[in-house]
């Protein structure tokens, strides 16, 4: 008997825990990793809300041209927006963010949460396989288009220590390119590009 939720609960829980793993389970750590997980959580309950506020007219009507524009700069820029903005209030807040990797872990659990509540939606349909497959595939690529805007950020300051605004858009640009074009790709039923896609994010954490 399946519980509703739980594959989704199970997901985020073995991801979070890999997370503060890398991180060396510093209390103060987790802590700050959690309110960012929840932050995530609540900022894609406006993703829906969002996506008809800024369409601008952009409307998926079954033409690729029109399609992927639709899923790179409304939904792949609502959705990066979202999932960016708990860690960069945080940031903002407090600088419990103080590492380059811990960049990159905040932005992923931002992700992970994002994801979670994203993950209850077709899970209520009840269809076999379907949450089996967001686990793998949608979670992982949230992670990693997030990760890769925070590891640029963190990139520019610890590294370059220069235009962190410029490598923060250029980032942020391919994020929401990466999202739109995976999200296009399994709304036209590709399976290719997106198992490469996918198959290509999961080599980001070998």
């Amino acid at each position: 008997m399946k519980f509703w939720g739980s594959e989704e609960a199970l997901t985020l829980g073995v991801w979070f825990i890999y997370f503060q793993q890398i991180d060396g389970f510093e209390p103060k750590r987790v802590w700050y990793s959690g309110i960012i997980v929840a932050g995530g959580m609540i900022f894609s309950c406006f993703s829906v809300s969002l996506y008809d506020a800024f369409a601008f007219g952009l409307h998926p009507n079954n033409t690729y041209q029109k399609d992927l524009l639709y899923y790179v700069l409304v939904v792949g820029l609502t959705e990066e927006s979202l999932k960016v903005l708990p860690v960069l209030l945080v940031l903002w807040l407090n600088r419990a963010i103080d590492r380059p990797v811990d960049y990159i872990i905040s932005g992923s659990v931002s992700a992970l949460g994002f994801a979670f509540m994203e993950n209850l939606l077709p899970g209520a349909e009840w269809r076999p396989g379907t949450i089996s497959t967001r686990a793998l595939g949608a979670v992982i690529l949230h992670i990693t288009e997030t990760s890769l805007i925070m590891y640029d950020l963190s990139y520019s300051w610890y590294i370059a220590k220069k235009k962190p605004l410029q490598y923060f858009l250029l980032a942020f640009g391919a994020a929401c390119v990466l999202h739109g074009f995976a999200d296009f790709s399994a709304a036209k039923g590709w399976g290719v590009p997106f198992f490469l896609i996918t198959i290509y994010c999961i080599r980001q954490y070998e």
